[in-house]
């Protein structure tokens, strides 16, 4: 490496022009050349590491997490980077699906971390978290998996029927369209706020959205972000009459993925 960077600078400085000129020129060189050397370390061939769910798995330097999924599920991913001081910390993790489709909203991923869990919606299939850190770093992770059913109720005509105090599982699933939507309907006897608990597991914003025959044109939504437990209500009473609920991903969060959980109060 470096016979490669004397050689480079050599050339640029006999290569012609003024004194200046040619320390300028050997000033780039040298520089840009380094930029080219940090970044070969940085792509460095990633390794590949197959993930027992539930067991811990370790990677060191660039990693490649390989996991399987036998059927549709609510994944958790939790971990930490350990570096050769000792010292732990986050860092940044990169989810792909078989075909090599990024399943992140943002470019840089998800961070992972011991404060917080990671949350997927993930069709049956095999996944690969790809981590990038130095040769001396290493990312330690665990991923487990809780099956959660994909309904089939994409289309209003197909809404799935909420009952009083039923839970209701499905995924907005990794890999699918941005713009698939969830229908549900139930039934209000009498005047009374529309109350439905829930619990998002993802990343980004979800909506929910109610029609009916007390509810204007349009619908009344609700913005909901990852990760929390409430309770979705009307702000008045509603009158009898059989009730829709829309569930989808926010229009500026199109590829994010969802598990997430209803249930009518």
């Amino acid at each position: 490496m470096r016979s490669f960077v004397t050689t480079f600078l050599l050339y640029s400085f006999f290569e012609g022009g003024t004194m200046r000129e040619k320390m300028k020129k050997s000033l780039l060189v040298l520089l840009t050349t380094l930029a080219m050397v940090f970044a070969i370390g940085m792509m460095a061939s990633a390794a590949t590491v197959p993930v027992t769910l539930g067991q811990v798995a370790e990677g060191y330097g660039n990693t490649q997490f390989v996991f399987n999924l036998s059927a549709p599920s609510k994944v958790s991913v939790y971990g930490i980077r350990i570096y050769s001081s000792g010292i732990t910390g986050g860092f940044s993790a990169k989810l792909y699906n078989s075909q090599g489709k990024g399943l992140d909203i943002y470019t840089y991923g998800q961070t992972i971390n011991t404060d917080g869990t990671v949350y997927y919606g993930l069709k049956a299939g095999q996944y690969t978290l790809s981590v990038e850190q130095y040769d001396t770093t290493r990312a330690r992770i665990m991923i487990q998996a809780d099956t959660w059913k994909d309904l089939k109720n994409n289309k209003k005509s197909k809404a799935t029927t909420l009952k009083k105090g039923k839970t209701v599982k499905s995924l907005l699933a990794g890999g699918e369209k941005g713009t698939t939507t969830d229908w549900y309907k139930f039934k209000i006897t009498k005047k009374k706020k529309i109350k439905v608990a829930y619990e998002t597991y993802g990343d980004g914003i979800l909506e929910f959205t109610f029609f009916g025959p007390s509810i204007y044109k349009g619908g009344t939504t609700i913005y909901e972000n990852d990760n929390v437990k409430g309770t979705l209500f009307t702000r008045k009473k509603v009158r009898p009459g059989t009730y829709y609920l829309r569930v989808r991903r926010n229009k500026y969060y199109k590829n994010s993925n969802w598990a997430y959980s209803l249930k009518l109060k």
